[in-house]
């Protein structure tokens, strides 16, 4: 089969920057992502802000609704975490990916927030915008205590060179960084 005769990390690649430097058409480049999309490849890609990014497939609607929505409204120091962290994953770089997802959640709260301050900061500045915008009790508590178990994930992971068990720990923080960023929009 296809999946056993290519390296599909650098499929994927070189297709992306095929269809992001605009060597293929708009047609053409579309055609190949709804075929990769609906194959069985185990690579998906999606167009954000008029750039390709392929990442490793995962449930279609997890996909769609967790990575490439969020890609589609985040700031430019974000974005361009999230899209390194996806690439990482893909070219299982685990520990390297984890980091971008941290630098993704931290860029992201400094661009909501409008400050530079670091992510335990920004937690608590977090919170305190949330109540006044009256999000509920019960899921602002609840975001706050996941804000910081990841917080403090983050911190042992860097300090103590904890490596990364692989595709399974590594996707989690993807996804749970995607639901995040969804939830406060």
């Amino acid at each position: 089969p296809l999946t056993n005769s290519y390296n599909l990390p650098v499929l994927a690649q070189n297709l992306e920057v095929l269809m992001t430097d605009k060597v293929l058409s708009m047609k053409t480049s579309d055609f190949i992502a709804n075929l990769v999309n609906d194959s069985m490849l185990g690579i998906r890609f999606a167009n954000i802000k008029g750039d390709w990014v392929s990442y490793p497939e995962g449930e279609k609607l997890l996909d769609v609704e967790v990575v490439e929505r969020p890609l589609s409204y985040l700031g430019e120091k974000s974005s361009l975490e999230f899209v390194k962290a996806l690439e990482y994953f893909s070219e299982g770089k685990w520990d390297t990916s984890v980091e971008k997802t941290r630098r993704t959640l931290e860029e992201y709260l400094k661009e909501k927030l409008g400050n530079n301050k670091g992510m335990e900061s920004n937690i608590v500045v977090l919170m305190g915008v949330l109540k006044q915008n009256d999000m509920p009790d019960h899921l602002r508590d609840m975001l706050q205590k996941y804000l910081r178990l990841l917080d403090e994930y983050y911190n042992n992971a860097s300090k103590h060179h904890t490596k990364v068990t692989g595709t399974a720990e590594n996707e989690f923080l993807i996804y749970a960084v995607g639901v995040i960023m969804n939830i406060l929009g």
